[in-house]
């Protein structure tokens, strides 16, 4: 808290003294190699796990949402259309990358 107070106090003086009005917590998920989930859960027919994007993945939210729903009605075409072709969406283990949002090492055991 007390960062916070001193960048403010930088930034904009007149509001560094002022008191909190309100707090959230923003829930940050994201998978290690930072590419989104988009697969069918493995024990649930008919169940689709989709996500890993946190805030990059909202903006994206109608293209994965299209994407999903080629994939539920089985429109093969469409979905090989709309997502990439190397199969980074699927569910499964993955490796941390480096990128802007990861630190490109793996977490301690």
């Amino acid at each position: 808290m007390n960062a916070a107070r001193d960048y403010l106090a930088l930034r904009f003086p007149a509001m560094a003294g002022q008191p909190v009005a309100e707090g959230r917590v923003c829930q940050y998920e994201l998978t290690p190699d930072t590419h989104f989930i988009v697969d069918r859960h493995p024990a649930i027919v008919g169940g689709w796990v989709v996500g890993g994007g946190s805030g990059h993945g909202f903006k994206h939210g109608p293209a994965l949402g299209e994407n999903l729903s080629a994939l539920v009605v089985g429109d093969a075409t469409a979905a090989a259309a709309l997502a990439p072709p190397d199969n980074r969406f699927a569910l499964r283990p993955r490796e941390a990358g480096i990128g802007l949002r990861t630190s490109g090492v793996a977490p301690a055991g």
